[in-house]
């Protein structure tokens, strides 16, 4: 994995303490669902099309509209959406960050 940006994500950092890769995105640049397929291909060092869809864990239209921050909106009342894909755990918060941590045995 290298440190410069995915499109449409921060550079993604990883915390060795914790064992989570997190990244900020913009979701009114980049739907949440797609920040997330971004950052488990770039994690897992593979092609999107390599993997099984996010659908098969989560409802992609759901999740964008849970996780979309408006222009209006304020920090109160963010949204934190987590759920399993692949062999990884994903929490994605509506004010734009992702964090990924691999399942305890996974391999990435």
């Amino acid at each position: 994995m290298n440190d410069c940006p995915v499109d449409g994500l921060e550079p993604i950092e990883y915390d060795d303490e914790t064992d989570v890769y997190q990244a900020g995105f913009d979701s009114g640049e980049i739907p949440p669902s797609h920040a997330v397929v971004k950052i488990v291909s770039e994690i897992g060092e593979t092609q999107p099309t390599d993997f099984e869809p996010l659908y098969s864990a989560i409802d992609p239209q759901a999740l964008d509209r849970l996780c979309t921050r408006h222009p209006l909106d304020s920090q109160e009342g963010d949204c934190v959406v987590e759920f399993a894909y692949l062999d990884y755990r994903v929490r994605v918060k509506s004010y734009g960050y992702i964090e990924v941590q691999p399942v305890s045995g996974a391999t990435e």
